[in-house]
């Protein structure tokens, strides 16, 4: 690579990784524990993905949604371009 050349990010990749990770449950139930750890009742069944489904373009959407028993987190990912 020459020292003009920059080297190009592979952004499909970062959207692979975070939707597989958190569609582990342990690891969706470890993300709600880290933000709320006064909720000691929770289990890892209570928290359940929710999915954003496209409506008028067809491209993945990286945001995550948790419903926690009868609260919803959602996860958004603010771009400037």
């Amino acid at each position: 690579m020459s020292s003009q050349e920059k080297p190009s990010a592979r952004w499909d990749a970062k959207n692979t990784v975070f939707i597989d990770l958190f569609n582990i449950p342990e690891y969706r139930y470890q993300l709600f524990q880290a933000l709320h750890p006064e909720m000691d009742d929770v289990t890892v069944d209570d928290v359940k993905p929710v999915t954003l489904n496209p409506v008028i373009l067809n491209l993945p959407y990286n945001d995550l949604g948790l419903l926690v028993r009868d609260k919803l987190i959602i996860f958004v990912e603010a771009q400037s371009t």
